[in-house]
C-alpha cells in the first residue's frame, strides 16, 4: 500500500440505547506511505454536526493482501480496522472493529495527473 486514496464512509456510533445511536458520513483522503505509516484528512457530518479534522498511525499488510490499520485522529480517538486489497493495492475495502461502531467503506488509490 503506497500511495494517496479517496474515500466515502457512512455508518453508526451506537449508543446506551437505540434513541442515542448517532449516524454520520463522511469523505476523506489518505496517504499509505509504503513503510507501515498513514495519515489522512477528512470532513463529516455526525447527527448534523460538521466536523473536519485529521489523523495519523500505521498499518500492516500480510502477503494474501489482509491487514489491518490503526489511527489516532486530531481529538485522541483511537480507532481499528481490518482491510483487504487488491493484488497490487489499488483498491480496498475496510471495516471497522471497535465495538460501538458499525461502519464499511471503500478506499481507491488516486492517481495524479
Amino acid at each position: 500500500m503506497k500511495g494517496d486514496y479517496l474515500y466515502a464512509q457512512d455508518g453508526i456510533i451506537l449508543g446506551k440505547s437505540v434513541d442515542k445511536n448517532r449516524f454520520f458520513a463522511q469523505a476523506g483522503r489518505e496517504r499509505f506511505d509504503g513503510n507501515g505509516g498513514m495519515s489522512g484528512v477528512y470532513s463529516g457530518n455526525f447527527n448534523g454536526d460538521i466536523v473536519r479534522g485529521s489523523y495519523s498511525g500505521t498499518y500492516v499488510m500480510k502477503a494474501d493482501c489482509s491487514g489491518s490499520v490503526t489511527f489516532t485522529d486530531n481529538l485522541k480517538q483511537v480507532s481499528h480496522y481490518d482491510i483487504y486489497a487488491t493484488q497490487g493495492g489499488d483498491e480496498f475495502v475496510f471495516v471497522q472493529t471497535d465495538s460501538g461502531s458499525i461502519t464499511a467503506a471503500y478506499e481507491r488509490r488516486r492517481v495524479a495527473p
